[in-house]
């Protein structure tokens, strides 16, 4: 005579999970790892964005490095609203200055910066400031050096004689202080 199987895992002390309870145990699995797996979606698209916002920080300070040696603009040109545009410069993926030649194209830029410096909105009396307005844009066509994405920030840097070379002309009565 033979043992049905209930009466045999009962003799030997075997249990197993019902169907019910391996299924549950299954969903709880499934539910655990899709939402890992969303999770480092969301991480990796906010890595992304933290290493363009490091760059661009890198590209900015560089930028306003440049605008210390940039010739001021006249007086007159800042009360009459007059504008200058300085020649684009070019980035590469890591924001260090990339050479850029038009006969060969850009095949090293990543990042394109525009600077305008204008005269500021509302100054404070006596403050000559103008406002250097930076637009820095990416990706770029690596033929031509044109923005062709989506991806722009705009930055705005006040300048003031003080970072021009000549910055004498600001306070011709001013001695600077040098320690002996």
């Amino acid at each position: 005579m033979t043992t049905p199987p209930r009466r045999l895992a009962a003799l030997y002390g075997l249990r197993a999970f019902s169907l019910v309870e391996a299924a549950l145990a299954l969903g709880i699995m499934a539910l655990a790892i899709l939402s890992i797996l969303s999770l480092m979606a969301v991480g990796v698209t906010s890595l992304k964005e933290s290493i363009s916002d490091s760059i661009t920080s890198l590209i900015l300070q560089d930028v306003k490095v440049r605008l210390d040696g940039t010739p001021f603009p006249s007086d007159a040109a800042l009360a009459s609203g007059q504008t200058t545009d300085l020649a684009p410069l070019f980035y590469d993926k890591s924001g260090l200055a990339a050479v850029a030649d038009e006969s060969e194209g850009y095949p090293t830029a990543v990042y394109r910066v525009d600077v305008t410096i204008g005269p500021h909105a509302s100054p404070p009396p006596n403050a000559r400031l103008a406002v250097a307005a930076v637009a820095i844009a990416w990706p770029l066509d690596r033929a031509t050096g044109a923005p062709i994405g989506n991806q722009r920030r705009r930055f705005s840097i006040l300048v003031t004689p003080a970072t021009d070379r000549g910055w004498e002309s600001a306070s011709p009565s001013y001695q600077p202080k040098v320690n002996q």
